[in-house]
């Protein structure tokens, strides 16, 4: 892909008159058939930053705030169904292979419909909705994290040593900060990763 194909794709979408678009980087597994065979002329790191960040810039001229690291919508058209798991609420899965987080326990049913159906119980999977998976998906979002909801949420202010490390990150580009929170840019999105590494 190059950036005038993407454009081209974009205007194509935009003229189908969507309210919410999802844009994904290709990521290429190790081990896969796909990895093995990778076709010749993908973009390297630094030329899929570039798109990325292209596609960024292009959807927002064409009326799609980005509200996720990959998902751009028009006003009032987020995805419910995805900031429930972003934001750390509850949710209830039902039926065979489905997961749930319900008071920050985890549980699933297993992947067999006769027991489903035979009333077997879900089986536990741990605890969820702690310190660090909040800041791992509400970082996903660019309404990031606000301090206030994370001290309600956890019972103590957000740690002290995580606020220095946010200005180091807030001057290299990477991330917004203001008194009442942070989240991270599109450049900071490109490496989430590693800031996450850093905070978690």
């Amino acid at each position: 892909q190059t950036a005038d194909s993407m454009l081209r794709s974009i205007d194509f979408l935009c003229r189908m008159e969507p309210s919410h678009i999802s844009a994904y980087l290709l990521k290429i597994e190790p081990g896969t058939p796909f990895a093995k065979h990778t076709p010749e002329g993908l973009p390297d790191g630094d030329q899929a930053a570039g798109l990325y960040l292209s596609c960024v810039e292009a959807l927002a001229q064409r009326g799609f705030a980005q509200y996720e690291i990959s998902n751009f919508a028009k006003e009032g058209r987020a995805s419910r169904h995805n900031l429930k798991y972003w934001r750390g609420g509850d949710y209830l899965g039902l039926g065979p292979a489905a997961h749930s987080l319900v008071d920050r326990r985890r549980f699933y049913f297993p992947r067999d419909l006769a027991a489903y159906m035979a009333g077997k119980p879900p089986v536990a999977d741990g605890d969820g909705g702690g310190e660090e998976e909040y800041i791992l998906l509400r970082l996903r979002l660019t309404e990031g994290i606000r301090f206030a909801d994370y001290a309600a949420r956890f019972g103590h202010p957000f740690p002290d040593g995580l606020r220095k490390k946010l200005v180091r990150l807030a001057d290299g580009g990477y991330l917004r900060l203001w008194e009442e929170g942070f989240s991270l840019t599109p450049q900071g999105f490109l490496v989430s990763n590693a800031i996450l590494a850093e905070l978690i």
